[in-house]
């Protein structure tokens, strides 16, 4: 596991390896999902540490960190 996302420009894939345009960097290692909202503003990225990232999209900022509550 690692703890950086990264974002890929896919379409340069066919012409040679994927192209990183951004990374982020999460607090600790593993991330199990991530969704972009519709607009393409911000994405969420949860993590193997029961918390969400919350970041930017285009420049990768986070914006917020997210723990999760235990019943």
């Amino acid at each position: 596991a690692d703890n950086e996302i990264a974002r890929l420009n896919v379409r340069a894939a066919h012409q040679e390896a994927l192209q990183v345009v951004r990374s982020c960097e999460l607090c600790s290692p593993g991330a199990s999902s991530m969704a972009i909202r519709g607009d393409q503003k911000i994405f969420a990225v949860g993590g193997w540490d029961s918390e969400v990232y919350v970041f930017g999209y285009r420049k990768c900022k986070p914006l917020a960190r997210l723990k999760a509550g235990m019943p």
